[in-house]
């Protein structure tokens, strides 16, 4: 798709597009294609569009740029490597019919979260703040930070916070407004219980 496509995929304005590219800050590789890099005429994936969208939902929410950036691309890449024990890995672009049964309905998770650690100086830092990422069901997530909170390498672990997206959600909103725009590299079977993504951004925080 065109970069006019991408940004009403995204439900973006290309003010939001110019800045983040010029900051260098993208959440995907734009590579060798120089038209996509500096006129916008250039083709863009159905993936670099959810990876937009999800920059731009959690930048919108109060996040900053580059903290969104690193949101995205650490969190879609633990789908895809999986957490240790306690998720599988997974693709996010999957679709209903190229699986046996309704895939589950994927989070990323950003937490922050007190430690002790010993200082790369010498000695220790009490109650370091220090940023995680997570992927999976909430169901997994919640187990893999419990088990680090109690069986982790750092010491005194407590999580102060835990911001979710759902990934799934913002999968359906994409491939349906990509669908409605006769858009190539879309599909029509998302899980049912993300029909109501049509109204929602995905963003959720506990």
């Amino acid at each position: 798709m065109k970069l006019k496509g991408l940004l009403m995929v995204a439900e973006a304005d290309k003010n939001e597009f110019d800045g983040t590219r010029r900051r260098g800050l993208l959440p995907f590789f734009e590579g060798n294609n120089k038209a996509a890099r500096y006129g916008g005429i250039g083709e863009y994936t159905l993936d670099a569009a959810l990876r937009f969208r999800i920059m731009t939902d959690l930048t919108r929410s109060g996040l900053q740029s580059k903290s969104a950036m690193q949101f995205v691309v650490s969190g879609l890449g633990r789908i895809g490597s999986g957490e240790r024990h306690f998720a599988p890995p997974r693709n996010y672009l999957a679709t209903y019919d190229d699986q046996a049964q309704p895939p589950p309905e994927l989070f990323i998770a950003r937490e922050i979260y007190l430690a002790d650690w010993i200082s790369l100086r010498g000695g220790f830092e009490n109650d370091r703040v220090s940023v995680r990422y997570w992927a999976g069901t909430l169901e997994e997530i919640t187990r893999a930070v419990a088990f680090e909170d109690e069986e982790g390498e750092a010491d005194n672990r407590e999580s102060v916070s835990l911001q979710y997206y759902s990934v799934t959600r913002a999968l359906a909103r994409v491939r349906e407004i990509a669908s409605d725009l006769g858009l190539p590299d879309t599909h029509q079977n998302t899980p049912d219980f993300v029909a109501e993504s049509k109204a929602q951004s995905g963003l959720e925080e506990t």
